[in-house]
């Protein structure tokens, strides 16, 4: 069983993975006081059955810690599309006051921006029919929900016009209300937002990028612009986050004392986990040599100082500029686990 002690727990932002005593992953979830949430969960009693099975199965939990809730936000949906937890499928609504949007239950629906437990006039009285998100910021929600309907033609108009707006002429709605789509062709176009809606952030990115480049390529410079300007709206709204990244190729992070090694995994941006290697009195070169001599990611970003090459692998060192971000992120979490021998 399980034996919870807050003070092991920082009130600070991450993500906690809870384990059965297989080691199999029961639940994901993010905080923005890890001791508060955990807290939650163990002492006292659960309000929810459900929960109450949860505690009673977890053996073990482990935390990564991140810089903002904008990042265990990001954290918490990698390592859930990650692990799959059994509970995360019927999870309780703990995302209140996140950002979302919302698809209407019209005959031609609407895609609008709305908080759960929050009262939203463009929805109305109904819940929406689909939900996307959360999202990491407002910000970036509103900029991501501006592409999506000028992409894929959506009405925005609460109310249905009889006739066509200037966004119709524009070529950024499907005219709707003047019949120029019929609804079998809007509904394909609705499947197609929600799926883009579904997309990681870096692929979002990735795809404006090109559109921006296919419309320059093209000559359509107002078009490009407005690409361009959307692409700087939405990076705006992601730079304050470096847990998931457009990135095409896999990385390590590795960090350590004289004791312990802590190597941060990242799969083509997106960290996905945390792995723990004893030093046993030996330099962090010779641990790197030894630990990738059968292979490994890309690249591998080490300390500044740590000269070492490495098989089939580029080794960054972590001087400046996003590595020495991720860096001063696994030292974080090193320097965690050592306060509380969680290793």
């Amino acid at each position: 069983m399980f034996i919870f002690e807050s003070r092991r727990y920082p009130k600070t932002p991450g993500c906690y993975i809870m384990r059965a005593k297989s080691g199999k992953v029961l639940y994901v979830g993010k905080a923005k006081s890890l001791r508060d949430r955990l807290s939650s969960y163990f002492q006292g009693t659960p309000d929810y059955g459900r929960t109450r099975r949860l505690v009673r199965s977890v053996a073990s939990v482990e935390v990564i810690l991140v810089n903002t809730e904008a990042e265990s936000l990001v954290l918490e949906d990698t390592l859930i599309k990650r692990h799959q937890p059994p509970y995360n499928r019927a999870r309780l609504d703990e995302e209140d006051g996140y950002y979302y949007i919302g698809q209407t239950d019209e005959p031609w629906p609407r895609l609008v921006p709305f908080r759960k437990h929050r009262i939203n006039k463009r929805l109305g009285e109904a819940p929406p029919a689909r939900a996307f998100g959360p999202f990491v910021s407002r910000h970036y929600r509103d900029a991501l929900l501006k592409l999506t309907n000028e992409t894929y033609g959506m009405r925005a108009c609460d109310t249905l016009p009889a006739r066509v707006c200037f966004l119709y002429e524009l070529g950024r709605c499907l005219g709707p209300c003047e019949g120029h789509v019929t609804p079998a062709a809007y509904g394909r176009a609705v499947r197609g937002a929600g799926a883009f809606l579904n997309r990681k952030p870096s692929a979002v990115l990735a795809h404006v990028r090109r559109e921006m480049e296919q419309y320059a390529a093209r000559l359509e410079f107002e078009r490009a612009r407005w690409a361009r300007d959307l692409l700087g709206a939405l990076e705006g709204a992601m730079s304050k986050q470096i847990v998931e990244r457009q990135v095409d190729h896999d990385q390590d992070v590795v960090y350590a004392d004289d004791e312990h090694a802590l190597v941060m995994k990242i799969e083509r941006g997106a960290v996905v986990g945390l792995e723990a290697q004893p030093l046993e009195r030996t330099s962090l070169a010779a641990f790197l040599t030894d630990h990738y001599a059968s292979g490994g990611p890309v690249e591998v970003i080490v300390p500044a100082g740590v000269n070492v090459e490495l098989p089939g692998a580029r080794v960054t060192p972590a001087v400046r500029g996003v590595e020495s971000e991720l860096m001063r992120l696994c030292e974080l979490n090193h320097r965690y686990r050592k306060e509380h021998n969680a290793w």
